[in-house]
């Protein structure tokens, strides 16, 4: 088929598998850290899971009152701002109390939310018309 029309589609491409590269890193902080974590707060590496649970509720919470974030900031800026709010939950995770863990599972959660619908609306303004499959696949895989 030859080239696709431009390369400007590249970088759009690689910042968002960045972006989402990280938020799936920092959805898995929980249970990688659970050994370590339950020690430092005396939980059960069951109770542990309830963190991975938080940070389901806080997607959530994201994916139904989120989208005045995506569309007042717009998509690269909210992608920004929930990888700040992801990093924070993260690191909230180093001190040794339980609320720490918790507000730092829901936030984590809340920086996931914006991943999906900001990626693909970089991606569709960016991604050439008859390349737009291709793309989409790649960033999907």
């Amino acid at each position: 088929m030859g080239r696709i029309l431009s390369n400007t589609w590249v970088g759009p491409l690689l910042a968002i598998l960045v972006a989402q590269m990280a938020g799936t890193f920092l959805s898995r902080v929980a249970s990688t850290l659970a050994p370590t974590m339950a020690l430092h707060l005396h939980w059960t590496v069951a109770e542990i899971g309830y963190l991975s649970s938080l940070m389901a509720l806080g997607s959530a919470i994201f994916s139904f009152a989120g989208l005045p974030l995506v569309l007042r900031a717009g998509p690269i800026r909210s992608l920004q701002v929930g990888l700040v709010v992801g990093a924070v939950g993260a690191l909230l995770y180093v001190l040794p109390l339980s609320w720490c863990a918790v507000i730092g599972s829901l936030m984590i959660g809340l920086a996931a939310g914006p991943q999906a619908a900001a990626g693909s609306a970089v991606l569709r303004r960016h991604a050439p018309a008859g390349s737009q499959n291709l793309i989409f696949s790649i960033n999907q895989s």
